[in-house]
């Protein structure tokens, strides 16, 4: 990922369908060799669409100030596998 990005991840936060897939994302913190989180509310990703949405017609349901904040529970995978990892 380092190649491709130029930037050197200390972690991975993801949502959406997969997420809700422990064994995916397991794999996923092994291959990748980093920490990966996801949140107990794993649309975030479509709730962020529905508001901005909404805004744009008018409905304007979440501001962004720090009373309007909301804890969400995080889920924390950590790589299983230690060692070198190869390209192939």
């Amino acid at each position: 990922m380092h190649e491709d990005s130029g930037v050197r991840l200390s972690k991975l936060k993801i949502d959406g369908g997969m997420a809700n897939n422990k064994l995916f994302v397991q794999m996923l913190s092994d291959i990748v060799g980093i920490n990966v989180s996801t949140p107990s509310l794993c649309e975030t990703t479509a709730l962020g669409v529905a508001l901005a949405a909404g805004k744009a017609k008018g409905i304007d349901l979440f501001q962004l100030k720090d009373d309007n904040e909301f804890e969400i529970e995080m889920n924390s995978y950590t790589p299983r596998i230690r060692g070198q990892r190869r390209r192939k």
